[in-house]
């Protein structure tokens, strides 16, 4: 076992945000950067993972689950969904000369796409958060030493119904469950068996890359970065503690300013590079992140 306090959850959540700008700038071009599309693929799974490791191992009744929750992401969610439906109408008249109101609506509301390609995390965050007081609680039905094997045997079933069915949304239930499992694992088993578990989680990827298993592949690999950070040493320091206060902000933002990039750089106003993009990216949502956050109406937005 581990402390608590040694678990560098704030590290998973600032990873996964580079790894989020990274995605959107150089993973859109998995031909050109093939390597770091597979290893930018990983960073939804590390927002899912966390926030399964935080909230499954909770005991809240219901109503306080869902109070607790959607205090803090409902009002945000739904400014944002009508940010961006907003900004599409903008867009699209600017592209095309007209919008559509209908399927911007219908996006609004998660049918046949979304008000902009990375607010459907959002939507999903939803999904979990609804059925999250019931996979807290089905531990409660056996005795405490059984939880762990009882939230194996659930991630088991769950994997066996991924392969199965090869539906999107299982598997993120599933990534989200196996979050809980490693959340148990870190705080109840001895280190020696940790660190046996870890070893093989390493041998079983790397015969999915021999062997060209890309769908395993695709989920052990998360798993295995989740792990080496949450064991990383605690970063201390004022700059890290400001860019992790950032992290949501930056997720929600950062497309905005690739947009801004991408037509500046299409008219010829400044210099097409993906290396500068990202710098662009990831610098410009982290300050107008930090400034939004001075504006009293607007920070709990963000």
């Amino acid at each position: 076992m581990i402390n608590k306090a040694n678990i560098n959850y704030d590290l998973v959540r600032l990873v996964a945000c580079i790894l989020v700008v990274l995605h959107h700038t150089f993973g859109i071009k998995p031909q050109a950067y093939p390597t770091l599309y597979l290893f930018t693929s990983t960073c939804v799974p590390l927002f899912i993972l966390l926030s399964g490791s935080l909230l499954l191992n909770q005991k809240y009744s219901i109503l306080v689950f869902y109070k607790k929750r959607l205090s803090k992401i409902l009002l945000p969610a739904l400014f944002w969904i009508l940010f961006y439906s907003l900004f599409r109408m903008a867009k699209d008249f600017y592209v095309n000369g007209s919008f559509s109101y209908y399927t911007i609506l219908k996006n609004s509301i998660g049918i046949n796409g979304w008000p902009y390609y990375h607010l459907w995390y959002l939507y999903l965050i939803f999904l979990l958060y609804i059925i999250t007081p019931v996979l807290q609680h089905i531990h409660l039905l056996f005795r405490e030493k059984n939880k762990l094997l009882i939230q194996i045997i659930l991630c088991v079933l769950l994997l066996f119904f991924v392969f199965a069915c090869e539906d999107v949304w299982l598997e993120y239930l599933t990534i989200y469950c196996l979050g809980g499992v490693i959340s148990t694992v870190i705080n109840a088993v001895d280190i020696v068996y940790q660190k046996i578990a870890f070893v093989t989680l390493v041998l079983l990827a790397f015969l999915c890359f021999v062997f060209n298993l890309e769908h395993a592949l695709g989920l052990i690999s998360p798993i295995l970065i989740f792990i080496s950070l949450l064991r990383f040493p605690i970063i201390k320091g004022r700059i890290y503690s400001v860019l992790i206060s950032l992290t949501f902000g930056i997720y929600l933002i950062h497309p905005l300013i690739i947009e801004s990039f991408s037509l500046l750089t299409e008219n010829g106003w400044i210099y097409k590079s993906d290396y500068l993009e990202f710098f662009v990216a990831f610098g410009f949502s982290s300050v107008i992140t930090l400034l939004v956050k001075k504006v009293y109406f607007l920070r709990e937005m963000i």
